[in-house]
């Protein structure tokens, strides 16, 4: 699975808001999540819509070098919402 699929799921977002979200269609979130690289523009608004659902994110995790935040952490973070 992708890392930008896996952040998808971990947000708990369906591929229509993380378009909508992102400015793009859910055909080019889906391309991202089949593997395509995440353009820095994308990194940067994900980053930011992911620090909107409370669950903080670092280009790090988006291009895989960094682990994603734990799950408690996300789950906290849409109870909250």
């Amino acid at each position: 699975m992708s890392t930008f699929k896996a952040i998808r799921l971990c947000l708990g977002v369906t591929t229509a808001e993380m378009s909508r979200a992102l400015e793009m269609t859910s055909a080019n979130v889906s391309y991202m999540e089949r593997g395509a690289t995440v353009m820095p523009k994308t990194a940067e608004k994900l980053i930011t819509y992911a620090a909107s659902l409370g669950v903080p994110l670092t280009y790090d995790q988006v291009y895989g070098a960094a682990e994603l935040p734990p799950p408690r952490l996300i789950e906290a973070a849409s109870k909250a919402a």
